[in-house]
């Protein structure tokens, strides 16, 4: 059985949702009919099997994954009860042979099995964040409603006929209103009707990378018969089971306080830390599971991060006032643009001491990081006791109060 990681699940999670804050009435009639036969096409649908592949766009700045998977899905009563088994292979730079994954879910429960942490976990489904965010596209593919927001609210117009793989496609690009910067295609099977490709390019308005995203479909199956034993999984031996992390939640468990409401050591204050084994900028192999006992700072940063700049001589502070003590400060190098060796070089330009590790997106995804500096604290049990993002000598002041009150009695 093929299993997953967390951050190639979440790649394709989010690849093919965009806002839809867009200027109504501009999609012209012949983007609108292919709307509704795309539409009618997913009325007539009551299972699929396909194999997606989602890649980065040739604009791509961010820390995106590649993914090949095959999925294959059956209606339910709502989305979130929707039959859903996703397999397949997550590559990165930093990974380039590639992680196995697997995702299941069988209409009231959601599987989860991690094969290079040898754990697993199960989450409701109504819960699963993975259905939530509509299993990977089926709701493309098992809504009839999917397209009435590009209809009402979106620009939209069409563009000369494509192929994608052997299949002539219809293609209608969509350009949302600002302040949204981001541009969209569909390609819709000319025959029936069915999503073929999707292409993405978001444009952050601020600082931040772009996100450029390819999703294709391919082998695509209309209507195959899938037994219902097909979506329960099976941890294989030897596999441990933990709580749900955040990350796989729709929405994080609320953290669990003293009677007083106030941080303290070894309190149990929030959920479980995800774990974590990062390289350093030295070559070294950190795991957070050999920190237990210490209270742990993480700092995500990247080097064209303005405030994450700001903020790195008050955790360089920190590193110093708590030398000796058991806590843990790291530097979490994440969404960085042009590479590590950039990351690299400003740390020895700048003279921090205080330890750095390299993330590629697979712990800052973990952690929930939409933007940065994003600051967690892990308790000595292995809790979080605080995350917050952004800076200021205020945030900087709590942390450090927090990281006192965690220290061991």
């Amino acid at each position: 059985m093929k299993t997953m990681r967390r951050s190639a699940a979440a790649a394709m999670v989010g690849c093919l949702l965009f806002a839809t804050n867009v200027a109504s009435g501009q999609v012209s009639p012949e983007a609108a009919e292919i709307f509704r036969k795309a539409a009618k096409a997913a009325a007539s649908l009551k299972s699929i099997g396909y194999a997606a592949k989602f890649a980065p766009g040739p604009e791509n700045q961010s820390s995106t994954l590649a993914v090949d998977a095959t999925v294959i899905a059956v209606r339910g009563s709502s989305e979130s009860r929707h039959k859903v088994l996703i397999t397949g292979l997550s590559k990165s730079r930093e990974l380039p042979a590639g992680s196995g994954f697997a995702y299941s879910c069988d209409g009231a429960t959601a599987y989860w099995i991690d094969h290079s942490g040898k754990f697993f976990c199960t989450v409701p489904a109504e819960q699963s964040r993975v259905a939530e965010r509509n299993h990977i596209l089926p709701r493309y593919f098992l809504s009839e409603a999917a397209y009435d927001s590009l209809l009402e609210a979106s620009r939209a117009t069409v563009e000369p006929p494509e192929r994608v793989g052997q299949t002539l496609c219809d293609v209608v690009s969509v350009t949302l209103s600002p302040p949204s910067r981001m541009t969209a295609k569909f390609y819709f099977g000319q025959k029936d009707g069915v999503l073929r490709r999707f292409e993405r390019t978001n444009r952050p308005v601020g600082a931040g990378p772009i996100d450029d995203v390819v999703f294709t479909i391919s082998s695509i199956q209309l209507n195959p018969t899938i037994p219902d034993e097909t979506f329960a999984l099976k941890p294989p031996p030897g596999f441990r089971e933990i709580p749900a992390p955040p990350y796989l939640l729709q929405k994080a468990p609320p953290p669990e306080t003293s009677t007083n409401g106030k941080h303290t050591g070894n309190t149990a204050t929030g959920p479980l830390a995800p774990e974590w084994t990062l390289k350093s900028m030295d070559g070294r192999d950190v795991r957070l599971a050999d920190l237990r006992g210490r209270v742990v700072l993480l700092d995500f940063w990247a080097t064209w991060c303005g405030p994450c700049r700001m903020a790195m001589p008050g955790v360089q502070r920190l590193h110093n006032k708590f030398a000796g003590k058991p806590v843990s400060i790291f530097g979490v190098n994440c969404k960085e643009r042009g590479g590590t060796e950039r990351a690299v070089q400003f740390i020895r330009d700048k003279g921090y001491t205080y330890p750095q590790l390299l993330d590629n997106g697979f712990v800052a995804n973990a952690y929930g990081v939409r933007g940065i500096p994003t600051f967690v604290v892990i308790g000595p049990d292995g809790r979080i006791l605080f995350s917050g993002s952004g800076y200021s000598q205020q945030q900087e002041e709590k942390i450090e109060s927090i990281i006192e009150a965690a220290l061991p009695r």
